[in-house]
């Protein structure tokens, strides 16, 4: 990493330099390895309610039961 932001300056300086690209690289990672959590909790929320009110209005199958313990 040194020799690709040049080695010049402080070495605090540079130390600092490499934590920031570090840093972003990371943010990159982040979202290529989870993605967007908060869309996804909120898909699994809604379809365990669809599941939950089809068991309500009784017409919970086997399928559902299923659904449901995949989402949880």
């Amino acid at each position: 990493m040194v020799k690709q932001f040049g080695g010049m300056g402080a070495p605090g300086f540079a130390f600092m330099h490499k934590l920031a690209m570090l840093r972003e690289k990371l943010k990159i990672w982040n979202k290529e390895s989870f993605g967007l959590i908060h869309h996804r909790k909120q898909e699994v929320e809604v379809s365990l309610q669809c599941v939950n009110q089809r068991e309500a209005n009784g017409t919970f199958n086997n399928e559902d039961l299923i659904q449901r313990r995949l989402l949880k």
